[in-house]
C-alpha cells in the first residue's frame, strides 16, 4: 500500500538504524505468536459453539414425547455452556489484556515515529528554506512595475 510521508520517512530509518529493526523484527515475532494463539484459540472456539448450535439443533428436530426430558436435554446444554464460559474466561481476560497492550504499542509506535522523524523532517526544512532575498526583489519588481503603470496612467488621461 502507499505510505505516507511519516511512514516514507520512519521506514527509511527503521532500513538503516539496528536498534530500529531489531525492534520491529521483535514486534513483528510477537505479534505473529499472537496471531497463531488467537487463530488457535478461535479454531477452540468454534469447535465448542459448533457442539453447542448441534446439540440445540438435536433438541429442536426431536419431538420429545415427555417434556421432562426435554427440559433435561436443554438443562444439559445450558451446564456445557455456562461451564465453557467458566473455562475460558481467564483466556477471555488474557485476551482483553493483550488487546490492550496492542493498542498501547500502536499509540507509542506513532509517538516513536513522530521522534524519529521530526527532528529529520526539521533539518531538511531548515537546510532547504526558499531565499527570502528573492521574494524582497520580486516585491521591489511590482512596485517597480506598479510604478510604471500609474505613469501610463498618468500620461493617457
Amino acid at each position: 500500500g502507499r505510505q505516507n510521508m511519516v511512514d516514507h520517512i520512519y521506514y527509511n530509518c527503521v532500513d538503516t538504524n539496528v536498534r530500529l529493526t531489531q525492534l520491529h523484527n521483535k514486534m513483528e515475532a510477537v505479534e505473529k505468536k499472537y496471531n497463531e494463539w488467537v487463530s488457535t484459540y478461535n479454531k477452540y472456539q468454534h469447535y465448542a459453539q459448533s457442539y453447542s448450535d448441534a446439540a440445540k439443533q438435536l433438541v429442536r428436530n426431536q419431538q420429545f414425547l415427555d417434556t421432562m426430558i426435554k427440559q433435561n436435554t436443554l438443562i444439559m446444554i445450558g451446564d456445557f455452556e455456562e461451564k465453557h464460559k467458566k473455562r475460558i474466561a481467564q483466556l477471555v481476560k488474557s485476551k482483553d489484556r493483550i488487546d490492550h497492550l496492542y493498542g498501547l504499542m500502536k499509540d507509542k509506535m506513532v509517538l516513536l515515529k513522530l521522534a524519529v522523524t521530526l527532528p529529520i523532517i526539521n533539518q531538511y526544512l531548515d537546510r532547504n528554506l526558499p531565499n527570502n532575498s528573492v521574494l524582497n526583489e520580486i516585491t521591489n519588481d511590482y512596485e517597480s512595475l506598479l510604478n510604471q503603470l500609474e505613469e501610463e496612467l498618468k500620461i493617457n488621461e
